[in-house]
């Protein structure tokens, strides 16, 4: 009998990795500013300004931390992301990205 080769499956985080175009709005009520994100593979991040932090994806769900305690936790679908942050200062607000 023939044999099949083995399939792999695509890993999605490898989907994250580059650099996503970032709008956040720290009080969800229209004072958007602009940023972005680049996801390095092994779960590291550099925001446009340089400030460092990990990332994680599970299923579609994504956290992003900053070393200071700034989170973004969101949900991804294809090229978009978005979700909601807590600052670590407590201030909350909305984001979204675009790949």
């Amino acid at each position: 009998t023939p044999t099949r080769a083995p399939t792999s499956t695509p890993d999605p985080s490898a989907s994250i990795v580059g650099t996503w175009q970032l709008i956040f709005d720290w009080s969800c009520g229209g004072d958007e500013q602009t940023g972005s994100f680049t996801f390095n593979a092994g779960g590291t991040f550099t925001d446009g300004g340089g400030s460092p932090g990990t990332w994680t994806l599970t299923g579609t769900q994504i956290v992003i931390s900053y070393d200071n305690g700034t989170t973004y936790n969101g949900a991804v679908s294809g090229s978009t992301m978005s979700g909601e942050m807590v600052a670590f200062d407590g201030a909350t607000g909305c984001w979204q990205a675009s790949k």
